[in-house]
């Protein structure tokens, strides 16, 4: 049972990662630097970034149950 958090953990951050890699210059250069630094701005975009990670986190889990590579 400790292996599958530790698979979710670890997925959850590299996917966390490649969203912020992929999206974080896009948001910078659409709403400008100055934009971008203001606390409110950058609250909301971490929120997405979680929330967006963690369901796709649950898909590729759920998927890769559904395929039976993964049990849990």
């Amino acid at each position: 049972m400790q292996k599958i958090w530790i698979i979710i953990i670890v997925l959850f951050l590299i996917i966390l990662f490649l969203f912020w890699k992929i999206s974080s210059t896009q948001q910078i250069n659409r709403h400008g630097e100055a934009m971008w630094k203001k606390r409110g701005n950058l609250l909301v975009y971490w929120q997405v970034a979680i929330y967006a990670s963690a369901g796709m986190t649950l898909l590729i889990i759920y998927s890769l149950k559904w395929a039976n590579l993964l049990s849990f």
